[in-house]
């Protein structure tokens, strides 16, 4: 399992944006869990590297995380900078040189601030 939401509760485990819709001020957050290995079998520790490729195609953030258990629910908050670039995001997940998960995501542009409706020059 692997997608990108925000407002993620870490206690509960679940995003409490459930239509997982994102902006330019919002902060993405990367929730996954990993396949777990043959019944019985326990996973070692994994170090894992996180790619944040924006629609511009320019790498944004690198992430790095470690994993104890692979069948838990663990999360990656990266720090991009605000405001996002709207477009297809690209989420890329490696594991020695070797990409193992990816996943796309959305960012959709303003239209209104605090009620106002922005001009294209405002929006960029």
């Amino acid at each position: 399992t692997l997608y990108v939401s925000s407002d993620y509760d870490q206690k509960e485990q679940v995003s409490r944006n459930n239509l997982q819709t994102l902006g330019p001020f919002s902060e993405p957050v990367l929730v996954f869990q990993l396949s777990e290995g043959p019944a019985g079998a326990s996973a070692p520790s994994l170090n894992l590297t996180v790619l944040w490729v924006d629609p511009a195609g320019q790498l944004a953030e690198v992430s790095e995380v470690h994993v104890e258990d692979a069948s838990t629910v663990n999360h990656v908050k990266p720090s991009l900078r605000e405001p996002l670039l709207p477009g297809v995001w690209e989420v890329k997940m490696v594991l020695n040189s070797s990409l193992v998960a990816g996943t796309h995501f959305l960012v959709i542009p303003l239209q209104l601030v605090s009620g106002v409706e922005i001009s294209q020059h405002q929006s960029t």
